[in-house]
Parts: C-alpha cells; structure tokens; sequence
C-alpha cells in the first residue's frame, strides 16, 4: 500500500513539474531491479573539460528525480554508483523520461523532448552503422584467412561505402537541421575529426540560431573556428608560453628559426607519435644547421614519463608542456584534437603548411630551406 501511495504522489509531482516555469526540466529516471540507496549521479563536462557532478539523487522504489533550470540545452549523463557507462541525456525544457537498463546502461532509452528523441534515433542509427561496419570487419578477417583475394577486395569497397555513407548522413542532418541541438552535436564531432571542409561547417554554423549558440557546445564551436581562423595557413602563428623539463618559460617567438620552424604537438603515451619521432629526429639533425628549429609541445600529464620519452627518443630539440594532457592551453589554441599533429612556419612565423607527417614532412622543410638533391 505504501508503494502505491508513493507511486500516486511521484505521479502528482511530474504533472506538476509538467506545468514548470519556462526553461525547466523534470528528468524521471526508472532504475528497475537497483536496490533504493544506490547513489545516481547527473554530470557533465565542463568549459575545461572536467567530468564535473551537477546533481546527485539516490534511488527509492527504483526511481530517482531530478529537476532544475537550464536556458539552453546541454549534453549531461546519468551515472550510476557502481555501474559501469553512462546514459547521456539532454537538459531542456519540459519533462523527459529516462528508462536505464542496469545490465546494458549504453543502451537505456531517453524519450520526452524534442532533443532527445533526436539524439536516440541519431543513437540508434549510428548503432545499426557500427554494426555493419563491425560484421565487414570480420568478414575481411575471414576472406583474408582464406586467401580469397576476390572477397577482400570485395568487402574493402563495401567498408568505404558504409562509412561515406555514415559521413554524408551526419552532414545531411547538419544541413536538413540547422534548429536541431543534436545538430549542433554532430556538427562539433565533425569538426573534431576534420571529415569535412571547415569552410563548409563554418558556413553552417553561421545558420546554428543564437539561443544554440548561446548553449556550452555552441560556445566551444565557435572558439573552435576562431582558433581554426588564427592558425590557417597563412596566418602568423598565434605566441606561446610553457614550461620546459627544467621548469624555464620558452615562448613560441623565442625559437622561430632562419628559415623554418615545425611545431610539433605530440606526447610520450601516443603510439603514433613515437614512431614518428625518429624521422623528425633524422630530419632535425640533417637539416638543423641550414635553419630547422623544431619545438615540441607535450600534451603529456607525467613529468617523468615525458622527459623520459624525451631522452629515449632522442629528441634534441626545445621542449615544453604545461602536463595538462588534452585540456593544455596551447593545444586549445591550435585547435588540436588528435596528435601527431605540426605546424610548419617560415623565418617570419607565418604559418606555410600544418599536419604533414614523414616523408611530406621533410619534402616540405626541404622545399622551404631551398635544399635541392
């Protein structure tokens, strides 16, 4: 009897959350089969990155609340104490209804709100996307174990198509939504992974309404394309300050060489960037005397570990890192999301060239320093 009574009284409460003020938001979470005094949590990431906790609420009759103020839509996640994952969910106006499964939490259903649903089709399709992609992936492991050379070119042509066809279908939504807060979402993954022409997602972001604009996600977009603007080819290079091994400040305009300068974003726990290394440090000592300078920037957190790689790898060259790892200032200024990642300036701190690696790395810097075979 008393369980019933609760239930009644949850129920006058969401109908009257229904009839909130403007821009609140009443989230009803069903947790069934989770024991009442399990801790759930709403979070969020901040301006800086950080997982931080908004809300907290403790589970009682396999439910928990929670309600508040939110005058643009943001991207939060529910986590509950002791379960691994997270449900992501989108804080706006209105009423929306969370049902978390405790033995697949990734895959708990957000309904109740125009964003939400969108982003649980988005979800969902993106789902069925991987599954398509992973089903080819142990296809082409097959066919290559068989020898079929006729299947794997097969399938490889097949795999292309699957993701061309996962890439224009994030930006067809950008464009068929420009009002859509998930829009915005996918449009900020994409600008990330650089699928796609930033001239065109700046143009799209130019549709984005303010009130989007106004919202956490739409704020990092445009400092984003701000930084993506002051690091074009062509631009100056933006100056720098950071801390090298010793604890001594380098400034980006201290080390500008002769002729040619390459920034090299990396750190000492990137696969990729370490086998890179050695061909810098070929190409650093071959072409240092004629006007190479190189300086690294580390998005490592570890002081051991990085001066560590320093000394393993060889890397001669002026250092600096503020141990930051992917929430380092410079890194946000340079607009870096994925490393090895460089930048190559002439003798005035121009920026000539970005993002080349190996052998278009060193054609570049020969080109630039005149050295002809």
């Amino acid at each position: 009897m008393k369980k019933i009574v609760w239930v009644f009284a949850a129920a006058l409460v969401i109908i009257g959350c229904s009839e909130t003020k403007k821009d609140g938001y009443f989230v009803n979470v069903s947790l069934a089969g989770m024991a009442d005094g399990k801790k759930v949590f709403l979070k969020k990431f901040d301006k800086n990155s950080r997982f931080v906790n908004v809300d907290t609420s403790a589970i009682e009759f396999e439910s928990v609340f929670f309600e508040g103020i939110s005058a643009t839509p943001e991207l939060h996640y529910i986590v509950v104490d002791g379960v691994k994952g997270n449900i992501p969910v989108v804080l706006e106006e209105g009423s929306i209804t969370v049902e978390a499964y405790k033995d697949s939490i990734a895959l708990s259903k957000v309904s109740g709100s125009i964003s939400n649903d969108e982003l649980t089709d988005y979800t969902t399709n993106t789902r069925k996307l991987y599954k398509e992609l992973q089903d080819l992936q142990n296809a082409f492991a097959a066919a290559s174990q068989r020898k079929d050379m006729d299947a794997v070119n097969s399938i490889r042509q097949q795999f292309k198509e699957v993701q061309d066809r996962g890439k224009n279908a994030d930006l067809n939504f950008v464009e068929q939504n420009p009002n859509s807060y998930v829009a915005l979402l996918i449009l900020e993954r994409i600008l990330d992974t650089k699928a796609q022409p930033t001239a065109r997602l700046k143009e799209l972001y130019e549709r984005v309404p303010d009130r989007l604009k106004a919202s956490q996600n739409g704020k990092s977009l445009s400092d984003k394309f701000a930084a993506l603007g002051a690091t074009d080819v062509g631009m100056i290079a933006p100056n720098f300050t950071g801390k090298t091994p010793d604890g001594k400040d380098i400034a980006l305009n201290d080390v500008i060489g002769d002729k040619v300068t390459v920034v090299d974003f990396w750190a000492s726990w990137c696969k990729p960037c370490r086998v890179e290394n050695p061909s810098i440090v070929k190409m650093y000592n071959e072409y240092h005397e004629q006007g190479l300078n190189i300086l690294g920037v580390s998005l490592d957190n570890n002081q051991e570990k990085w001066t560590k790689a320093i000394e393993e790898d060889q890397l001669t060259w002026s250092h600096i890192s503020n141990l930051q790892s992917w929430k380092d200032p410079i890194a946000k200024k340079y607009n870096v999301s994925a490393i090895p990642q460089t930048f190559i300036l002439d003798e005035n701190g121009a920026i000539v060239a970005k993002d080349l690696r190996g052998e278009a790395l060193q054609r570049k810097v020969k080109e630039l320093l005149g050295v002809t075979e």
